[in-house]
């Protein structure tokens, strides 16, 4: 839980700690901010953000999106989320506020999500407001594959366990 507060208000904060050099693949980004977390993101035209973090110390991964839409921390709100693989419904649960006016959502459904960005070119996510309207945040998923990649790969070298995702396993 330390680990992934950190990681969120290093994202929404843009707070870069750097232990190695951020590495750009299209317009995705893999950076090491901290011994336990490394993350692939991109952040789109409007300052908002979304990528794949990994936490090597816990051996997993989450997808999260780092907008300036109110939200009361643990509380899930449904998205729709478009892409040329198509449109899913989708859940994020809200992590809090970081910052003056972002907050941080991560999804719930992280195999979803996973197919969907390596599929696509671009993703649009359809977020409900309070009062009725919906905001639309777009990302260009340009690089995402290999940036993602490349995140695990460092993650796996730095970690003493393969990275896995948080999805139930019947054993």
């Amino acid at each position: 839980m330390r680990a992934m507060t950190m990681i969120l208000s290093l994202f929404v904060l843009g707070v870069t700690a750097t232990r190695g050099e951020a590495k750009n693949f299209g317009t995705w980004t893999v950076q090491n901010d901290s011994a336990d977390i490394v993350y692939a993101s991109t952040v789109n035209d409007s300052g908002r953000e979304f990528g794949q973090a990994c936490d090597i110390n816990e051996g997993s991964c989450f997808w999260f999106l780092g907008v300036n839409i109110k939200c009361t921390e643990n509380h899930s709100h449904p998205v729709l989320v478009t892409s040329d693989a198509g449109v899913v419904a989708l859940e994020v649960r809200c992590y809090g506020q970081h910052g003056t006016s972002d907050y941080t959502f991560t999804f719930t459904d992280f195999d979803r999500v996973n197919t969907l960005v390596r599929q696509s070119k671009q993703v649009g996510i359809a977020i409900a407001m309070d009062d009725g309207d919906f905001i639309v945040v777009r990302f260009d998923l340009r690089g995402a594959v290999d940036a993602i990649s490349a995140m695990r790969e460092a993650a796996t070298k730095q970690s003493k366990r393969t990275l896995r995702n948080t999805r139930d396993k019947r054993l």
